[in-house]
């Protein structure tokens, strides 16, 4: 398994866990089970995981990025 395809993976666990607590229902990433719902954590894990599937998609494609930082 590619390193692209492990993190899009993982952005589809992630992506499950957010619409479980937007239900209210308990879920699991990996080994873990949570049940308190922690929706911006799981929501920033989901913001860095398509960043970083989207640099590696782009240097596939030979796309380079600028990010401007305040």
């Amino acid at each position: 398994m590619t390193r692209l395809e492990e993190l899009k993976e993982r952005l589809q666990m992630y992506r499950e866990a957010e619409r479980k607590i937007l239900s209210g229902v308990e879920y699991q990433i990996g080994d873990r089970r949570l049940r308190r719902p922690d929706l911006s954590a799981v929501r920033a894990a989901i913001q860095d995981l398509e960043d970083e599937i989207a640099l590696l998609e782009d240097s596939k494609r030979g796309i380079r990025r600028a990010v401007f930082i305040d």
